[in-house]
């Protein structure tokens, strides 16, 4: 009996042994597999990346990230971790900014290439990853390796993710490539092996986390709970997996904390502060009904680029596609796949995700953005199109799989694929004929009710909206809808005939995978763009800046991050990190509802606030204009500009934003005469300030870097240093050898803006920003990272042994 037992132990451990190296053989398979699909996409941007961009002209790469990482990094380069940016917004937080991904490791790479071919390659890896991930997921799930190879080529090319290569987005391309190895790590401790796959599920949290978009995190773990929800009742342990569940993401926030500390403390005072954005603002951006067409005909709404797309906001956020024989896979594995393998959970959270995505047009969002901790924070609900779609391509790889178990012996589903292709054919010739009726057609009306719905919700728009009336429009928008809907008819017939024949010929089966990666990939080519990487920069505008004086602040609308890259700063920015009280004046200053801020300003002719631009530093302003058709850029001067250092002989202490703001936009105000506090400057026992004509005395920078300003100044009467650099509570000053103050205190001037009470005599002191928030959340990520190590260690012994 002992013999048998020994016997039967050595079976499995060789059956053990065996599978563990087929998986391994399959990951490597998996790499290679989708290393030729990267290079196969990407080839002629990463070969020749140091002169072209991946992404749109008009994208994200060219007004924020471009700029962003090349600053970012060239201080890294050089020594210095960059916690503050002055060259947006009078200055911003920057490693507290969860776009700024600093501490996000693959960004490593921007220390080894050059800023362009960097961003080629960090696209390039987290497509690759995304694929990677997914096949480890699937593959978690016991789906054959086929199926979850080709369930991670889909997902690296699906719309909601590869379109937004075309925009652009470096933080939302590396936050949503987690995703799957999350839900991987959910399902190992499901299955009971709790403790490692909580350790892997904490890495994939905490990389979340500080690859830069906090909005995928929030929808990550929303997707991630409900799916833990719906699968816990058949977890083999549920009380450790709850446990587990907790240590996953516990142990993630621990790991960023270096990030998620200061970013949240940032969080609380700009433009997002309070955990809530307006509702207007919150409910912009959500996908349309509509486009839900996009599950199988992707060019219903026009195509890439920009010009030629006509539904409401972009179509990078507003799409599902992932095929048409994803879908009628997905569906497949909904009715077929085998009862262990989680589908209806798949199903029900694909569903919910979607319903989520429609966002205010549906009556779940309102309650939810009141109610929901965390999801009034966020704008653009289309992003959870994301996991919506990564669960219905599990539900492909699930079709897929039980396809290649058995193949389809029924004639119900063929034949309802047929009258699905019969319905789209219908459906498109349709489309094509009343487009030609002109105006008065249906599908003209259809037209005009787009435009007037995005008009009402302030959606965005990239083409003339006369178009929408034009006969000519309405007839190519309709022909190229309808030959679409066309296409999606001609790949339904495809895969019901290959579901036919393959009852007779196995290998035709392998032939409908082929077809699934390709009809994703060829959609994906025409996304995938690049521009030369000179277009960056506005035309002789760092030659322009070079020329100014060192202190000079311009308002730049055109590019507004490029100060960024040519060591200049702008008055305005393209960042969400902006404080909210800078935001607050210029909103006020442009006439805008102070109570309904973002973070997009503009330039106003005639300011509320007379001196709002004179308070910023602003010399000169950028603009754009056409000459003989052809783009130009013309640079106006502004005027009367303040100096960055301004002594101030009276002040006025007025405590409420608004009667702030007013004093401010009175014509009678003149920041050089006095300014604004919230409080009395001066404790009892303090020579008091005196208005008078006498003169006050000089001050001046002597040194500075990005996160530090020393400043001496000697003074004949008390005035407040009125500093026009944007107020930040991380900003402390402390007193220098030989000064006349043994303490100094840096607080709010005109709202927005910084002042420094001094005395009579000889100051040196140093303005320092060094948020309390960054060390205590270095400390944290060094405590979890010892301990995090020190498990995975353990782990590994333990299964060596």
């Amino acid at each position: 009996m002992s013999r048998e037992l020994t016997a039967s132990r050595e079976v499995a451990a060789a059956t053990t042994v065996a599978r563990v190296w087929s998986d391994r053989s399959w990951l490597a398979i998996a790499a290679g597999v989708y290393a030729l699909l990267i290079c196969g996409m990407f080839g002629n941007l990463l070969l020749r990346g140091d002169r072209l961009v991946s992404a749109d002209w008009t994208s994200e790469i060219r007004i924020l990230f471009y700029h962003l990482r090349f600053f970012s990094f060239r201080e890294l380069a050089s020594g210095n971790l960059p916690l503050w940016n002055p060259h947006i917004f009078s200055g911003i937080p920057l490693a507290a900014n969860f776009q700024a991904a600093l501490f996000y490791p693959p960004n490593g790479i921007f220390l080894l290439l050059p800023t362009a071919r960097a961003i080629n390659v960090s696209m390039a890896l987290h497509t690759f990853l995304l694929g990677w991930f997914t096949f480890v997921w699937l593959r978690g799930r016991h789906l054959s390796p086929i199926a979850s190879l080709v369930g991670g080529a889909v997902a690296m090319f699906s719309g909601p993710y590869f379109a937004f290569v075309y925009a652009g987005n470096l933080a939302n391309l590396s936050t949503m490539v987690w995703a799957p190895l999350i839900l991987r790590a959910i399902d190992g401790v499901l299955d009971g092996a709790q403790r490692p796959w909580a350790l892997v599920g904490s890495a994939a949290v905490a990389m979340q986390v500080l690859a830069g978009h906090p909005q995928y995190v929030y929808y990550t773990a929303l997707a991630a709970g409900l799916y833990f929800a719906l699968s816990w009742p058949g977890a083999r342990k549920r009380k450790s997996a709850v446990v587990a569940l907790v240590a996953i993401y516990g142990g993630g926030a621990a790991l960023a904390a270096i990030q998620l500390v200061p970013g949240l403390a940032l969080t609380e005072n700009s433009v997002r502060g309070g955990g809530h954005v307006p509702y207007h603002f919150a409910s912009s951006l959500s996908f349309p009904p509509e486009n839900l067409v996009t599950l199988v005909a992707p060019g219903f709404f026009g195509e890439m680029p920009k010009s030629s797309y006509w539904g409401k906001a972009t179509l990078w956020e507003m799409n599902c596609t992932f095929g048409v024989s994803g879908l009628m896979l997905a569906l497949y594995g909904v009715a077929y796949g085998r009862k262990d393998s989680r589908r209806f959970v798949l199903a029900g959270l694909a569903l919910v995700m979607l319903v989520l995505a429609l966002g205010s047009n549906t009556p779940l969002h309102g309650p939810l953005y009141e109610l929901l901790p965390g999801f009034a924070s966020f704008r653009a609900s289309a992003k959870f199109a994301f996991p919506a779609v990564l669960c219905l391509i599990a539900l492909m790889s699930i079709g897929l799989d039980a396809l290649l178990r058995i193949p389809v012996r029924s004639p119900v589903f063929p034949a309802l694929l047929v009258s699905f292709a019969v319905t789209c054919g219908i459906a498109g010739a349709l489309v094509a004929h009343s487009a030609r009726s002109g105006t008065d057609g249906r599908w003209a009306a259809m037209l005009r009710h787009v435009r007037d719905q995005a008009q009402e919700i302030d959606e965005l728009f990239h083409r003339p909206v006369s178009d929408y009336e034009s006969p000519q429009f309405i007839e190519q928008s309709g022909a190229a809808a309808g030959a679409s809907l066309k296409r999606a008819a001609y790949l339904a017939l495809c895969v019901a005939l290959l579901l036919v024949a393959s009852r007779w010929y196995r290998p035709l089966l392998y032939v409908l995978a082929a077809l699934a990666v390709a009809e994703v990939m060829v959609v994906a080519w025409s996304w995938c763009v690049s521009f030369p990487v000179d277009d960056v920069w506005t035309p002789n505008l760092e030659q322009y800046v070079a020329s100014q004086a060192r202190e000079a602040r311009f308002m730049d609308e055109v590019n507004p991050n490029e100060a960024m890259s040519i060591g200049g700063q702008n008055v305005i920015g393209h960042d969400p990190a902006v404080s909210r009280r800078y935001a607050e004046v210029f909103a006020f200053a442009a006439r805008r509802p102070v109570d309904e801020l973002t973070h997009y300003m503009e330039y106003h002719p005639q300011p509320a606030i007379p001196s709002a631009y004179r308070l910023a530093r602003s010399h000169f302003l950028v603009v754009a204009g056409t000459q003989s058709g052809e783009l130009m850029y013309y640079t106006l001067p502004m005027q009367n500009p303040l100096e960055r250092l301004v002594l101030v002989a009276d002040y006025v202490v007025l405590t409420a934003r608004n009667d702030v703001l007013q004093a401010m936009s009175q014509a009678d105000f003149e920041p050089t005469q006095t300014v604004i506090l919230e409080r009395e400057p001066f404790s009892a026992g303090e020579q008091r300030m005196s208005p008078g004509s006498q003169p006050i005395g000089m001050a001046r920078v002597v040194d500075e870097s990005t996160d530090h300003v020393t400043i001496e100044a000697h003074l004949q009467r008390p005035a407040i240093l009125l500093i026009t650099d944007s107020y930040d509570p991380g900003w402390k000053v402390r007193a220098l050898p030989d000064s006349a103050q043994p303490r100094y205190e840096l607080m709010p001037a005109d709202w927005a803006f910084q002042a420094i009470p001094l005395q009579a005599g000889q100051h040196r002191f140093r303005l320092e920003y060094a948020p309390v928030s960054l060390k205590y959340g270095g400390a944290v990520t060094s405590l979890a990272s010892v301990g995090w190590m020190a498990l995975a260690l353990s782990c590994w012994r333990r299964r060596s042994a």
